[in-house]
């Protein structure tokens, strides 16, 4: 998207927020192999939607198929957010990093594992720091913002924060995020700053 959209909207920001499906199990292939030879459902686009990806996953042939591969390996992750502020830092656009957060040290929500996102649950956690941490990371060797919501946010309501499925935002949550993005804006002089208060 970035390469065939966004660079043409000329956009002065970018900003990067890590969603989750990168470190779900891969369907046999990671998305980097995905091909267009799948037939006429893929070809008419919805390969990749995950409900199409879960019935071919129920096919005879791939019942006893099991994988350890992520969608988006944490190296070829890595590669593709350095690639992200390239492209970015060559166009003359600022590229700020998110980490994603999450509420799962109150409960991991089943599905996750029956629908074979995930093969271990004690896992998780850890396996999404991972990738946070190479968030961290490029940012810092880029010299780029990072706005480090998964620190922020840990010790903060989850509960409040993050809806059942302990992944997504809720409206405050939102909210929450919404707020550091215009104090970071104002921070960096590119807004005049105002009060705001962010919820707690």
């Amino acid at each position: 998207l970035l390469e065939t959209k966004v660079l043409d909207w000329s956009p002065d920001l970018v900003t990067v927020y890590f969603g989750w499906n990168d470190h779900w199990l891969a369907r046999g292939l990671e998305d980097k192999d995905q091909t267009g030879d799948e037939g006429p459902m893929l070809n008419s686009g919805l390969g990749g939607l995950r409900l199409y990806q879960f019935i071919r996953m129920l096919r005879p042939e791939s019942q006893h198929r099991s994988s350890t591969k992520t969608r988006v390996s944490l190296e070829d992750y890595r590669k593709n957010l350095a690639r992200i502020e390239e492209l970015c830092s060559t166009a003359g656009i600022e590229t700020w990093f998110l980490t994603a957060p999450h509420a799962l040290d109150l409960s991991i929500p089943p599905y996750l594992y029956t629908s074979g996102e995930i093969l271990d649950p004690d896992g998780l956690i850890p396996l999404h720091r991972s990738y946070n941490s190479v968030v961290r990371e490029m940012g810092q060797e880029a010299g780029a913002v990072v706005i480090d919501l998964a620190a922020e946010m840990d010790p903060m309501d989850k509960q409040a924060l993050f809806i059942d499925d302990h992944i997504h935002l809720s409206e405050r949550g939102r909210l929450y995020v919404a707020q550091r993005l215009l104090e970071t804006l104002q921070q960096r002089g590119l807004l005049a700053a105002e009060r705001s208060g962010l919820p707690q």
